[in-house]
């Protein structure tokens, strides 16, 4: 299956790390970035975070190969 969306890691001008999901071109998928930054705001993990994108990354791709429209931020609020 191919994979239209990849977890990346974050670095910013703080220096501080977090996890975001982009597509093949490196834009970044809004509704997933904005779930992930709630997983880091919650306090989770770091490797929660990771697991998470990568996950999310997943499913997207699947949806994405699959021809679904994926039902969107609702889905990934029952990952918690």
């Amino acid at each position: 299956m191919p994979r239209y969306h990849r977890p990346e890691r974050a670095v910013a001008v703080d220096e501080s790390v977090s996890w975001v999901v982009v597509d093949e071109d490196f834009g970044s998928q809004v509704e997933a970035c904005a779930y992930l930054a709630g997983v880091r705001g919650a306090g989770r993990a770091f490797n929660t975070e990771k697991t998470y994108a990568g996950r999310i990354a997943l499913y997207l791709s699947y949806c994405r190969g699959h021809g679904v429209d994926w039902p969107g931020t609702r889905s990934l609020r029952r990952l918690r």
